[in-house]
């Protein structure tokens, strides 16, 4: 973060400080329910797969229909699918922490200038 100009005044930086922790907490909700979408997602994902392994005859829908498809292919596919929502979500929380960081600094600092 930037070292505030000397020649604004003590509220002009806190407002600034305020401005900024509004815009950052408000990123953290955003990337917080990315993070709670692609968790269910991935839910979903692992009883898919563990469905595929337990059924005889799998299926998938694609669209409005539902198609019967290779056991061993509808498996590949979710499985794909699983590891791209975990990448995902990793980025995710990576990204959540850091957000997080950057706001505990904030209120620190906003509460060291009183």
């Amino acid at each position: 973060m930037t070292e505030p100009n000397p020649s604004q005044t003590e509220p002009e930086n806190k407002q600034q400080l305020v401005n900024q922790i509004n815009i950052l907490e408000k990123n953290l909700q955003q990337v917080t329910e990315r993070r709670r979408s692609l968790e269910q997602s991935l839910q979903e994902l692992q009883s898919a797969e563990e469905h595929v392994h337990d059924t005889d005859q799998p299926m998938r829908l694609v669209g409005n229909l539902l198609v019967s498809q290779p056991k061993d292919e509808l498996a590949a596919y979710v499985s794909d699918k699983k590891e791209e929502q975990e990448r995902s979500l990793e980025n995710v929380k990576e990204s959540e922490e850091k957000l997080q960081d950057q706001l505990d600094d904030l209120k620190e600092n906003f509460l060291d200038t009183d």
